[in-house]
């Protein structure tokens, strides 16, 4: 059984192709930017009945149980490759 030299050059063609498609996807992966962001709330001592334009958390220090709101938020970016 011999194979024509169309059907062996597609073959191989065929078997370049993908090997490269493969290789680009691993570089792909590899090279993928990588971003770790910190994030910290602000935090404001308030009480359950004052009007707030953040958010009212309740926060245990020690034994207590403290009302406070949540102001505004710190992002820091850490790592960016």
């Amino acid at each position: 059984m011999s194979l024509s030299l169309e059907l062996a050059l597609g073959i191989w063609g065929a078997v370049v192709s993908t090997a490269i498609a493969i290789l680009q996807i691993f570089k792909a992966i590899r090279e993928k930017p990588q971003i770790t962001i910190d994030a910290d709330t602000i935090h404001i001592p308030s009480s359950e009945s004052e009007s707030t334009h953040g958010v009212l958390v309740q926060v245990n220090r020690g034994d207590d149980l403290l009302w406070e709101k949540g102001v505004s938020f710190k992002w820091e970016l850490i790592h960016c490759k």
